[in-house]
């Protein structure tokens, strides 16, 4: 059985490419987008087992921007996630970055020993009313690796325990290769992340060497049919 690889695509729609697509209203082109994205779910439904399939885990439209950004699971090769890339690039949109992630919770497990029982598969549950996407950039100045391994994985078990233990909303990946974290997070009060990121060990006992940049999120079929009503 081939193993499941993860990404991120981020896709931006600039003037540029409103010109491509005959210069169509921006929800137009992000309505093709979004096309293009459920033609390759259609497509993998359909296919048998050992066959390339792709299956998308998040679409978001990013609040404010001209862009959509989704998480893609491919499995038997990345045939069906070039399928994507070539379809988006036909319809005008070929700013694309893609972006190799890995499970949160085998990172956790794997490499900074996390107790298992709290590296269970992910939910991938975002159902509340504000969600928010927070890079974070990890960095150890003043501390050993070995330091700073310990304090990571206190990081995690924080996190991924009060995933289980409460109703947090959170899905976390790796960026592959990088010290870097990819959450998105959903919450009913906009204003609960702040108290949320504040408390984490990183951010108290690390603060000076992480950096953070946030952005707010809608459901991407959300932001379709609010706009075309």
């Amino acid at each position: 059985m081939s193993k499941t690889l993860l990404y991120l695509l981020d896709i931006k729609i600039d003037g540029t490419c409103l010109a491509r697509c005959n210069r169509d209203p921006l929800i137009k082109v992000i309505e093709k987008v979004n096309d293009v994205l459920l033609e390759s779910v259609k497509r993998s439904e359909n296919q048998k087992d050992g066959e390339p399939k792709c299956r998308i885990i998040h679409k978001f439209k990013v609040t404010g921007e001209p862009r959509v950004v989704t998480v893609v699971e491919t499995s038997e090769g990345e045939v069906e996630l070039e399928k994507i890339i070539s379809e988006l690039s036909a319809i005008g949109v070929i700013d694309i970055t893609c972006t190799p992630l890995t499970d949160y919770e085998m990172f956790a497990q794997t490499v900074l020993d996390v107790d298992p029982d709290l590296c269970k598969p992910a939910p991938r549950t975002l159902g509340k009313k504000y969600t928010h996407w927070n890079d974070l950039t990890l960095d150890y100045q003043g501390m050993t690796w070995e330091n700073f391994k310990i304090l990571w994985a206190k990081e995690a078990s924080t996190v991924l325990g009060l995933r289980i233990k409460t109703d947090v909303n959170v899905d976390l990946y790796k960026i592959k290769n990088c010290r870097k974290v990819m959450v998105l997070s959903s919450v009913d009060d906009a204003d609960e992340t702040d108290a949320m990121f504040s408390k984490l060990p990183l951010f108290v006992e690390n603060g000076h060497n992480v950096g953070n940049v946030c952005r707010a999120l809608q459901s991407l079929d959300e932001y379709i049919r609010k706009m075309s009503q």
